[in-house]
């Protein structure tokens, strides 16, 4: 389990690395500064601060190590692959509406959504005003076994 939880690191490091590839935002409306800002409408796509984990990347990756448990019966059967979770970081830095993109086991989905939902509060994005904004953005976590971890149901 070590062995797994370790791989995950290390195909992580390379993902935060170019974090910047992941992150996706976009405007849905006009900005006026006289306007009260509704979280359901506004995605900002300009921003001064981007949104951070406390601690930054390596305690993010530490947050992961420490927090995703391999699901049993995707290890079992062997199944890895790699979960694109979606979520908003909103003015006071929780994490909502997380989702993944695209399906791949769903015992590995919801390990990833459950790891997602259950961080910390983040460092909310900012705009050059230094007013806080929400923000959408994207964490690709890896489930990956070891060649000698994957077992099968004939080891039974």
């Amino acid at each position: 389990m070590k062995k797994t939880i370790l791989t995950l690191l290390i195909m992580l490091c390379p993902v935060f690395a170019f974090a910047g590839d992941y992150i996706s935002l976009g405007s849905t409306k006009p900005i006026n500064s006289c306007e009260k800002n509704d979280s359901d409408v506004h995605i900002f796509d300009a921003i001064e601060k981007m949104a951070s984990f406390p601690g930054g990347n390596q305690a993010l990756i530490t947050y992961l190590n420490s927090s995703i448990v391999y699901p049993h019966a995707a290890e079992l059967m062997g199944i890895q692959g790699c979960v694109k979770v979606f979520f908003f970081i909103e003015e006071d830095g929780r994490i909502t509406n997380a989702s993944v993109d695209k399906p791949i086991d769903p015992d590995l989905d919801r390990e990833a959504l459950r790891v997602i939902k259950n961080m910390p509060k983040w460092s909310p994005a900012m705009m050059s005003n230094g007013r806080k904004v929400r923000i959408r953005m994207s964490i690709p976590i890896t489930f990956r076994l070891q060649p000698g971890n994957i077992s099968n149901f004939s080891d039974y």
